[in-house]
């Protein structure tokens, strides 16, 4: 039997016995098709940001941009050592119940490729191993921590 006749198969039988066929809703925002896309981790005691910056959106990250990169962009020279807190004072803030900002720490910060993600759910799509072509455009890869102060009881 063949995939189709599976298929088939198991229609017929979700029709004919509605009550053992459950369907779940599924949301197609596109969100990931945006030019930089954020994941973000909240755990008791760390939040974990990790961005694919697009080439669209560098200059609204310039501060935490490679000196090389942030110069190319037209920039005044000023080393990633001096703007990194200002990226986290400024550009990225973080604050648990209005609080001070939340001091964060650069994890990655290098070229990579954007992760092919299922158009449906979001989720990163199924890689087969050792294909090229699973890889996506360029991005610049951007993950940091900040440590919240809490832990668990």
């Amino acid at each position: 039997m063949n995939r189709a006749h599976i298929f088939m198969a198991l229609l017929g039988l979700a029709f004919a016995c509605p009550s053992i066929a459950r369907a779940d809703a599924i949301v197609v925002t596109k969100a990931m098709t945006a030019s930089t896309i954020a994941e973000i981790f909240i755990d008791q005691g760390m939040i974990r940001v990790e961005l694919e910056i697009g080439v669209g959106d560098l200059n609204g990250f310039r501060s935490i941009m490679p000196d090389e990169l942030y110069e190319r962009l037209g920039h005044d020279p000023v080393r990633l050592a001096e703007r990194i807190p200002r990226f986290f004072a400024e550009d990225w803030v973080i604050r648990v119940d209005g609080g001070d900002p939340l001091v964060g720490r650069i994890m990655r910060l290098e070229p990579g490729h954007r992760i092919k993600r299922d158009e449906g759910t979001g989720p990163a799509a199924h890689r087969r191993r050792g294909c090229l072509c699973d890889f996506g455009e360029g991005v610049l890869s951007f993950a940091c921590e900040y440590g919240t102060g809490r832990r668990r009881q």
